[in-house]
């Protein structure tokens, strides 16, 4: 693997070598998993991760590999964690009002870890270490999680002086991660002054805002007017283009927010209320139907889903949309055959293979469900708990108790649990003896 490799002229890897941020990185995304509150839905995941997968082709980002953690906050943040861990919260969704704006921010993550701020910031302060990093990365764990006020308590409290030089990113690297994600927009096709345009946003939002909470971002990202000028004055350098922007990012834009309303029936009064006022009608219409189906509203729901998946039946949202409706009318052969014929022709996807087999659990046929998830979990993307989780629990229905034990090892392991995960694979090779 490439972090095995020295990185010749890079004074950096003397303080942090490559293959110590993973490790750090790793061992933290185990951590955050644990305590912060994550994004369990597969259609955001997916998405978002193909996103940050298309902009990391066009980065300086020399592995291209990353983990994503998405946290299930309405806050404005992303970050970026030495290792290549990325995580984004679904609160961004609100912010965004183009792909190309997502796409930004995305930048500016993969631009501090191509450059390597973290361990430049340690090689700066030479008297620090990699216990320093770790103790960085758990302010900034508790501030992702959403607790901003404690997590930079716990910042001031750790060697306060030192800490907010290596958490804050000092302006030149802020400007730098600015000038190379938009190289990285340009070379991506995106318009590079989509990023600029996020900031304005941001800063109109924040304007008359003592109370910060909302924009953990901006504790570890300062954003100022002149910052602002020096974005739009770089955008000026590259040919004018138009935001791009996809029916796609639009779709989960609105499954973000119907996600973000608790009860059905405000969220039903919400997207017929925004109807005609969104670039992307189809999005506005599946935002509604979701809210119309989770209101047990199936009459008014059939045919606006019926539309939309006969329009367009290779989209992935419109699948799990129509299958979720043939299961509210109680045909569920129909909805589990759709979802099945789709998995042919994208093995181990992950938001249909969820879909298919949370419906086959509620059909009772917890064998079927064994199989699909057994596959996206030998395909190893994603990586992410909740497979190994729903895996143990289909196992269990299943009566293969050794495989129960099995997959709630790997589940144990990916949020940090080794304990329970070391009893679990202690229970599976005991389970095999009979």
């Amino acid at each position: 693997m490439a972090y095995n490799l020295p990185s010749l002229g890079d004074s950096t890897s003397s303080i942090v070598s490559a293959r110590e941020e993973y490790i750090t990185g790793q061992n933290w995304l185990r951590a955050f998993r644990r305590e912060a509150p994550i994004s369990n839905d597969p259609q955001l995941y997916s998405y978002i991760h193909g996103l940050i997968q298309n902009i990391a082709f066009y980065s300086p980002l020399q592995n291209k590999d990353f983990s994503l953690v998405v946290v299930n906050s309405q806050d404005f943040n992303a970050f970026a964690v030495p290792g290549n861990v990325v995580g984004i919260n679904v609160g961004l969704f609100n912010y965004a009002e183009t792909e190309d704006e997502m796409a930004s921010v995305i930048g500016h993550e993969l631009a501090h870890l191509s450059q390597r701020h973290y361990a430049r910031n340690l090689e700066h302060q030479k008297s620090q270490s990699l216990a320093t990093m770790a103790a960085l990365l758990g302010s900034l764990l508790i501030m992702a999680a959403g607790n901003a006020d404690t997590g930079m308590a716990a910042l001031t409290a750790t060697q306060a002086a030192a800490m907010q030089n290596q958490l804050t990113f000092s302006r030149s690297q802020e400007e730098e991660a600015d000038r190379i994600g938009m190289e990285t927009l340009a070379n991506a096709n995106m318009n590079p002054a989509a990023m600029a345009h996020m900031f304005q946003h941001m800063l109109q939002l924040t304007r008359y805002r003592t109370d910060l909470k909302e924009f953990a971002f901006l504790l570890t990202h300062p954003l100022t007017e002149n910052r602002v000028s020096d974005a739009l004055n770089k955008a000026r350098l590259y040919p004018q283009r138009i935001d791009r922007d996809s029916l796609q990012f639009h779709l989960m834009k609105a499954r973000a927010q119907y996600l973000a309303i608790q009860n059905p029936r405000e969220a039903v009064d919400y997207f017929q209320n925004m109807e005609g006022k969104t670039p992307f009608p189809k999005a506005n219409d599946y935002g509604l139907a979701l809210a119309l189906l989770a209101n047990d509203n199936v009459e008014q729901a059939a045919p606006i889903i019926n539309k939309l998946y006969q329009e367009q039946p290779q989209l992935t949202a419109f699948i799990l949309l129509k299958a979720n409706l043939l299961a509210q009318q109680k045909n569920t052969k129909a909805a589990s055959k759709l979802l099945t014929d789709s998995l042919r022709l994208s093995p181990a996807n992950y938001p249909l293979s969820m879909g298919a087999a949370n419906l086959f659990i509620k059909d009772n046929q917890p064998a079927n469900a064994v199989d699909i998830l057994r596959a996206l979990a030998g395909s190893g993307k994603p990586d992410t708990p909740d497979v190994w989780y729903l895996l143990s629990e289909v196992e269990g229905l299943s009566g293969n108790i050794p495989q129960v034990h099995l997959a709630r090892a790997e589940y144990y392991v990916r949020i940090g649990a080794l304990t329970q995960a070391q009893r679990h694979l202690i229970f599976y090779k005991l389970q095999q003896q009979f």
